[in-house]
């Protein structure tokens, strides 16, 4: 398993709101959200703040930002961003059975084929999974299939139509096996903080949890 604790091979790559990195055989936290699970003002709020942590760092108006600079403002911004999503906004279409299962095999589906999962969960509003993946496959297609296709299912199922799916979603270069292991445990344990009792929409894929083998 490959960590990136530094800038080399990898390569910035900007979103509507986030900016994103992306490094050769690394494994990635990503969370992508419901449409309605966040208002456009709360978002554009968040955005603000990192904004505001990003021009604290900034020392000079000619230094750009350090990789560890910016990875603190990031990190601040999801916290934010989970803590919102965890008090459970939205119709949180995920809460039901049917949706979360689709959810779930399409996340199951291509393991160990295009990508290799870690720890996952598919929470009433939004998903978080350790995801890595293998060669000839980019995390952008892999995260656009899977919401493609749950889009699809997921608003047949409900009667709906039209976006379900934020357009960007949050996603972070894991840069050790400590960060491994914190972003396992945040996942397997989010159901628990989030209220929800005996959850079924969460595991732990081909690329296990970070422990040794026995």
């Amino acid at each position: 398993m490959l960590y990136h604790r530094n800038l080399d091979g990898i390569t910035r790559r900007h979103g509507h709101y986030l900016p994103h990195w992306t490094a050769d055989e690394a494994v990635y936290f990503v969370t992508f959200r419901l449409a309605d699970s966040m208002p456009r003002l709360v978002v554009q709020s968040f955005v603000a703040e990192l904004e505001r942590l990003v021009a604290i760092e900034e020392q000079s108006p000619n230094r750009e930002l350090t990789v560890a600079e910016l990875r603190r403002a990031k990190l601040q911004l999801r916290k934010n961003i989970e803590k919102y999503l965890d008090a459970g906004r939205g119709a949180c279409h995920l809460a039901r059975a049917d949706c979360a299962r689709v959810v779930r095999d399409a996340l199951l589906f291509c393991d160990a084929k295009h990508y290799c999962l870690g720890a996952w969960v598919v929470m009433p509003n939004h998903v978080h999974v350790l995801v890595k993946p293998l060669a000839g496959f980019e995390l952008d297609a892999v995260v656009r299939s899977w919401k493609r296709f749950t889009a699809r299912e997921v608003n047949r199922l409900i009667g709906g139509s039209g976006r379900l799916w934020q357009s960007e979603p949050f996603d972070h270069v894991v840069r050790s096996h400590e960060r491994f292991l914190g972003f396992t445990r945040y996942i397997l344990e989010n159901p628990s903080k989030a209220g929800l009792v005996d959850c079924a929409w969460v595991g732990v894929g081909s690329l296990g949890d970070g422990s040794p083998p026995e």
